[in-house]
């Protein structure tokens, strides 16, 4: 995945390729701890089933927490007992009751067309302080009102979509643990950006993956649906050299188009579909 970037207050263009590597790894390292995969469970015919359902960013706005996710994922979980969430990078079973979860639809299309697509999957208090202890939660409501009014031009900076493509899960194996062990992997990719436009009060940006001189680019995106678009602003220092401010929760993935000369769109919500419709569904209880 590829992207052109500009640092804030230069009109000089780089590439993401050129970025240093450490700002690479910090800029990922700052996002992943916002992200989850979703993962439902359930018992068919005696055994049990296991299946990755899409992505999600954790938010909170007050003292209401909850993933963020696309709609079409939801209705996934409405299907299984529980779900369970890939909270850190060795092998655990972290698991919530669905019965248990608010879901929450915050736009979605009643001729089944692409969008809106769009929802919360709201987390009982009790399970809050479990999550935090192994992940970070994105506070709407404090980044509300910047990112509304005066928000970071496009082309400035770099952008990462976050999430567990499909693909990349691995079969079960055994350890000491575990009878049964399966590998989801969480994928944090630059990408660039193309179109961004509005209906209806929701808006929506078109995320672009390169599949030219790209070695690892997934070439499936199944099961990111739901996960996070992040822009990343950037500037020089006083010694001239690029660094990166902290990312911004910017997106929400929802649909990917088929590779078209080496190149495929991932549509996702923006954020006005964040910051004032998802916002809004968090305000009262």
């Amino acid at each position: 995945m590829n992207n052109k970037a500009k640092s804030s207050g230069y009109m000089e263009t780089i590439l993401q390729k050129d970025l240093p590597s450490q700002i690479q790894q910090e800029i990922k390292e700052e996002i992943k701890p916002y992200t989850v995969g979703l993962i439902g469970l359930k018992v068919e015919n005696g055994a049990p089933r296991v299946q990755l359902l899409g992505s999600g960013t954790l938010i909170h706005n007050e003292e209401r927490y909850g993933i963020l996710t696309a709609n079409h994922v939801v209705k996934r979980v409405k299907k299984y007992e529980k779900i369970g969430l890939n909270l850190v990078e060795y092998a655990h079973k972290y698991t919530i009751d669905v019965k248990i979860l608010k879901l929450i639809t915050v736009g979605a299309s009643a001729d089944n067309t692409l969008r809106p697509d769009i929802a919360v999957i709201e987390i009982p208090v009790n399970k809050v302080a479990e999550i935090k202890a192994k992940k970070s939660f994105w506070n709407l409501k404090k980044f509300r009102q910047q990112i509304i009014s005066q928000p970071v031009q496009s082309d400035k900076g770099v952008w990462a979509l976050a999430g567990s493509p499909d693909e990349r899960t691995t079969q079960v194996y055994t350890n000491k643990h575990f009878a049964e062990t399966k590998v989801f992997c969480m994928l944090v990719g630059f990408v660039g950006v193309g179109k961004e436009w509005s209906d209806e009060s929701f808006d929506y940006i078109e995320a672009l993956v390169s599949y030219k001189d790209n070695g690892g680019v997934p070439s499936d995106f199944g099961g990111v649906s739901g996960g996070g678009l992040w822009q990343t602003p950037l500037r020089k220092n006083q010694e001239e050299r690029i660094v990166a401010e902290r990312p911004i929760l910017s997106g929400v993935a929802y649909y990917q188009t088929d590779v078209v000369d080496e190149e495929r769109s991932i549509y996702c919500h923006g954020r006005n579909s964040i910051y004032s419709k998802v916002y809004e569904k968090l305000q009262y209880p």
